[in-house]
């Protein structure tokens, strides 16, 4: 039987915190020396051949500033979109609910909407429509522009943008342009 062992440019992103680069390094250097000793003995080959061919010296590593960090009761203003508000614990929710004077009744989803709805009244006090759109790309790979005051996103067609729908735990919903988006057309 022969193999022939192959390099790749293949590469998978894993977000790690910063803290544990050094450790995961480690972890992956141990686990490369353990890959390449199993397929060495499995199939009569040189150990260091294997790590020589298979095995980056270094892993590529980038860090990446731009992970969003979990929202907690100290940082829940800094949320873009409604659906970060779920790393919140519903009694986090109601602390936060009571010292804005709301009501702190209901199932999580709704202390949630709550809440959002009053931090975008807090928030669009001049106006009552906030055009703010930042890049984001979906799982489908594709890149949108999301106005997350709204959760809505749209797509970029040339001169225009292209209301695309609503993204709601990470799954865009095709709904209609609402009446805001449509008044801007006018």
């Amino acid at each position: 039987m022969s193999i022939d062992i192959m390099p790749t440019n293949k590469y998978i992103d894993v977000s790690i915190p910063k803290v544990f680069i050094s450790e995961f390094n480690e972890m992956l250097a141990e686990t490369h020396r353990r890959l390449a000793n199993d397929i060495s003995k499995k199939y009569n080959l040189d150990m260091n051949e294997v790590l020589k061919t298979c095995v980056p010296k270094t892993p590529v590593i980038s860090l990446n500033t731009n992970i969003p960090s979990k929202i907690t009761i100290d940082n829940y203003e800094k949320a873009n979109t409604i659906d970060e508000l779920n790393d919140l614990l519903v009694k986090d929710l109601k602390i936060i609910l009571s010292k804005r004077n709301l009501t702190v009744s209901g199932k999580k989803e709704q202390l949630i909407s709550r809440l959002w709805d009053n931090m975008q009244n807090k928030k669009d006090t001049t106006s009552p429509f906030k055009l703010t759109l930042i890049d984001y790309k979906h799982t489908d790979n594709n890149l949108y522009k999301l106005m997350p005051s709204k959760s809505w996103l749209f797509k970029e067609n040339g001169d225009y943008m292209e209301f695309i729908g609503e993204l709601k735990n990470n799954i865009i919903n095709n709904i209609p342009p609402p009446k805001e988006v449509l008044d801007l057309l006018e």
